[in-house]
């Protein structure tokens, strides 16, 4: 595991115990954000926002690492008033990273949770941006399908999509209040209901099966 994690961030500098101590915060705070991030993608369907963290956080951390052991080195002799600064500013760099990675990120979800009551698929979205999959629709009879469905859109413009594969079978614009039936000729396969938009907030979705 050590061996891993030197791979990913480099080694750690035992010349001082703040810089040893920020190297291991810097690493758990990593493995914790992955985890997070994967368990939204799990949920919204979409995992470039990990793949971003996965890939880009390790080589910034190396990056602002040999800059911090750079300045620790230089100025050894420095007083903890300036050290705590040093340090401050490293974790704010680190921060605006993960921020700059949430901001520019072409799928983002915010506070959603899905369930199921009744047999009904209930999804709840505090913030939405890019796409997310409600639900993965089995048919086992070749043939209409007509699905019913409810929703309610505190603010945005959200389409509700029938996909397979890469082709659209059905959508409509959902916004602010919709409902009716999903309806689309299916084979025996499995489709996806989603929800896309550029940026909408307060969405609640009720696939009634």
């Amino acid at each position: 595991m050590k061996h891993f994690i030197e791979k990913l961030f480099g080694k750690a500098s035992k010349d001082s115990k703040l810089l040893l101590f920020g190297y291991w915060v810097g690493i758990l705070f990593y493995f914790i954000a992955l985890i997070l991030f994967a368990m939204q993608a799990t949920i919204g369907g979409q995992w470039l926002s990990v793949l971003a963290i996965a890939v880009g956080f390790p080589i910034f951390f190396r990056l602002v690492y040999s800059l911090n052991r750079s300045l620790w080195t230089k100025f050894r002799g420095m007083n903890k008033r300036n050290i705590f600064l040093v340090s401050g500013g490293v974790g704010l760099i680190i921060v605006v990273f993960i921020g700059a990675s949430l901001l520019f990120s072409d799928n983002l979800v915010i506070n959603a949770s899905k369930s199921i009551v009744n047999g009904n698929v209930q999804v709840s979205i505090g913030s939405l941006k890019g796409s997310y999959s409600v639900d993965e629709v089995r048919i086992i009879e070749e043939g209409m399908v007509v699905i019913p469905y409810r929703t309610t859109i505190d603010e945005g413009d959200v389409l509700l999509i029938v996909e397979h594969g890469d082709k659209v079978l059905w959508k409509k614009e959902v916004s602010p209040f919709s409902q009716g039936l999903i309806e689309f000729y299916g084979e025996k396969e499995r489709y996806n209901i989603q929800l896309y938009t550029e940026k909408a907030k307060g969405i609640n979705v009720e696939i009634i099966n």
